[in-house]
C-alpha cells in the first residue's frame, strides 16, 4: 500500500464518468488487492479530506462501495436524483452502479473519513439486512471504525490478512447501520436536545462548558444528560471529549504544533491529561500517532 502524492491524485481523478475538484488537502492511502479478492474484499482507499467551498464530486455508475464519515460541516449529496444533507457525526454509505454527486456547502464544508472497496460478500450482506434503499445515516458515529481502518496501512504483512480485518471493521460498520435503521422513526429526539448538539457541534474551539451548553439550550443539566445519553447513545461529556480527540488527530497529521499546544487549544488541564485520553480512546499516544502516519 501507499500514500498518493498529488500528481498520481491528479491522474486518478482524470477518468470516465467521474469529475472531482475542490479539495485543501488529503490524506489517502491505497491498497493494491487482485480481482479474486473482489468476491470477499477488495480494499481500495481510505482517506480525510479537508474540502474547500468548491469540493465536487461526480460519478456515474460508479463500481464501488464508498462510506463515509462527516467529522465537521455540512455536505450535500444527491444520489440517483434523491438529496440528502449531511453534518457533523452523520454517516453515508455509496453503493456500486449507482449515480453519485456530493459536494460541500458553501459556507460550511464539511471534513470526512472515507473509504473506497469492492466486496460481493458486502453487498449480499446489505441486502440481507435491507438495507440497499438505505443512503444517510443522521449521528451515526463510526469514528471508532474510520481509526482502525487507519491503523491497516501500518500492517506489512499479505493482503489476505489486511482484508480480514478490514471486513471485521466494516461488518462493524454495517451492523451500526442495521441498528440504527431499526431504531428509524421510533428514536424520537426532543428539539431541545437537537438544539443542544448543534451548539456542541457548533463550539468548534471548546470554549463553552457544559452549564452554558445548558443555558443557550434552556434546560438542566440533569435533563441533558439523560436525554442526550438516551438519544446518541453517548453522554455530553463523552461526546465532547470525542470531538477533541478527533480534531487533535487532524492538528497531529496537519499542523506542525507541539502536543502540549494542542493539549491548550482543545482545552485540556494538561499534556498529560490530553495523551492520557488520546491513548484511551485511539490506543498509542499522540507522539505515536504522529510519527506512525509520517511518510
Amino acid at each position: 500500500m501507499k500514500k498518493y502524492t498529488k500528481t498520481m491524485l491528479n491522474i486518478l481523478r482524470n477518468v470516465e464518468n467521474c469529475k472531482f475538484e475542490g479539495v485543501e488537502d488529503e490524506s489517502i492511502f491505497y491498497f493494491i488487492s487482485s480481482i479474486q479478492e473482489e468476491e470477499f474484499l477488495a480494499l481500495e482507499t481510505i482517506g480525510i479530506t479537508y474540502p474547500t467551498s468548491s469540493y465536487l464530486v461526480n460519478r456515474k455508475d460508479s463500481n464501488l462501495f464508498t462510506i463515509e464519515y462527516v467529522i465537521s460541516g455540512q455536505g450535500h449529496l444527491d444520489i440517483n436524483n434523491k438529496q440528502y444533507i449531511c453534518s457533523t457525526g452523520d454517516t453515508y454509505i455509496l453503493l456500486p452502479n449507482t449515480n453519485q454527486k456530493y459536494y460541500a456547502d458553501k459556507n460550511n464544508p464539511f471534513k470526512k473519513y472515507w473509504v473506497n472497496f469492492r466486496s460481493k460478500a458486502f453487498e449480499k450482506y446489505i441486502k440481507d439486512f435491507h438495507l440497499e434503499n438505505n443512503v444517510l445515516y443522521k449521528n451515526l458515529d463510526i469514528s471508532d471504525e474510520m481509526n482502525s481502518l487507519f491503523e491497516l496501512e501500518k500492517i506489512t504483512s499479505e493482503n489476505k490478512q489486511i482484508s480480514n480485518k478490514a471486513m471485521s471493521i466494516l461488518y462493524s460498520i454495517l451492523m451500526k447501520m442495521k441498528q440504527h435503521s431499526e431504531k428509524g422513526s421510533h428514536n424520537f429526539i426532543d428539539d431541545e436536545i437537537i438544539i443542544a448538539k448543534s451548539i456542541i457541534d457548533e463550539d468548534e474551539s471548546f470554549n463553552l462548558s457544559i452549564d452554558e451548553i445548558c443555558k443557550r439550550s434552556f434546560i438542566s443539566k440533569q435533563t441533558l444528560f439523560n436525554k442526550f445519553k438516551k438519544a446518541y447513545n453517548i453522554s455530553p461529556h463523552q461526546y465532547i471529549l470525542k470531538k477533541k480527540i478527533i480534531s487533535s488527530c487532524d492538528m497531529l497529521l496537519n499542523q506542525n504544533i507541539s502536543i502540549a499546544k494542542i493539549a491548550e487549544i482543545l482545552k485540556f488541564t494538561d499534556e498529560y491529561a490530553f495523551s492520557h485520553a488520546f491513548k484511551k480512546r485511539i490506543g498509542i499516544t499522540p507522539s505515536q500517532y504522529r510519527k506512525n502516519r509520517q511518510i
